[in-house]
């Protein structure tokens, strides 16, 4: 049989450590299937797409570091895999983190560290879960150390980038996985209309809205805001999340309208943005 493996991460870090996972299983265990959002095609709808996955996979793999132990996103994702696999088919992932270290929720999942002797453990339990395709002692083992040394130096190489350790940085990243789950509850939340200070041509559309917000590429758009918004402020970049945040909520709660449900979403965001910036006084009306 074919076992499909979620693949959870949020920033940077554990961004590299779930790709790394990703590229290597298959490598040491032909027939498992990881899966990594990035698989998402453009054009897609990120959101359903997600919801499938998490539906359908067997095994889950939540890929913890120190700074994304709090992440809501990461909760969402093991919480939703935790409900259609038993508990004992998700597990964390952990660099430079021991399993004391992790604390709430995360916590009653089985923890693997990245080290070779847990590493192995967890690969000989997907192994299991093949069934018939699984690989025989005589094969495992030999195929796990031919393949262990490159996944080592891709977690060595994920231990040394770039910890977002300042204050701003991260407020980012935690409105960014705001953002992500606000975007979840599109559905229940969109609901009211009123005008908008910023209309392209064409006729007004909430249900135009509703689509193109629960089309969007999230990962890839969240961050453009964030550098418009940081551009903006000047010298108050820290404030940038905030401002993104403001506007999608905004956005939500029907406080600005799409006029064309064929209009860009970036521009229309960004102009949502520059109209909260007007409100705070932070750039000139004119």
């Amino acid at each position: 049989m074919l076992v499909d493996i979620f693949l959870s991460w949020s920033q940077t870090r554990s961004e590299a450590v779930a790709k790394a996972l990703y590229e290597w299983i298959p490598l040491v265990l032909q027939p498992a299937r990881p899966w990594l959002s990035r698989e998402i095609s453009k054009g897609a709808r990120w959101d359903d797409v997600v919801s499938r996955k998490l539906e359908s996979s067997d095994f889950g793999i939540v890929c913890l570091t120190p700074e994304n132990l709090q992440s809501d996103w990461l909760l969402f994702e093991a919480g939703a895999l935790s409900k259609k696999v038993n508990d004992a088919r998700v597990c964390t992932y952990l660099l430079d983190l021991k399993p004391s270290d992790v604390t709430g929720p995360l916590a009653k999942f089985q923890h693997t560290t990245a080290t070779k002797e847990d590493t192995q453990t967890l690969l000989d339990t997907l192994n299991v879960a093949l069934g018939e395709q699984r690989l025989d002692a005589s094969r495992f083992r030999p195929t796990f150390e031919q393949w262990w040394p490159e996944l080592e130096r891709r977690l060595a190489i994920a231990q040394t980038q770039t910890i977002v350790a300042s204050a701003a940085g991260r407020r980012t990243e935690d409105k960014i996985d705001e953002i992500l789950l606000t975007v979840r509850a599109l559905d229940s939340r969109l609901q009211r209309t009123t005008a908008m200070p910023y209309r392209p041509a064409g006729a007004s559309s909430r249900e135009g809205l509703d689509k193109v917000l629960a089309d969007a590429n999230w990962h890839d758009l969240t961050p453009r805001l964030l550098a418009y918004s940081a551009t903006r402020l000047d010298g108050a970049a820290e404030r940038a999340p905030d401002y993104v945040s403001r506007a999608l909520r905004a956005i939500i709660d029907g406080e600005y309208e799409m006029a064309s449900p064929t209009g860009r979403l970036f521009p229309f965001l960004c102009a949502v943005i520059n109209d909260l910036l007007r409100r705070d006084n932070v750039i000139s009306s004119t």
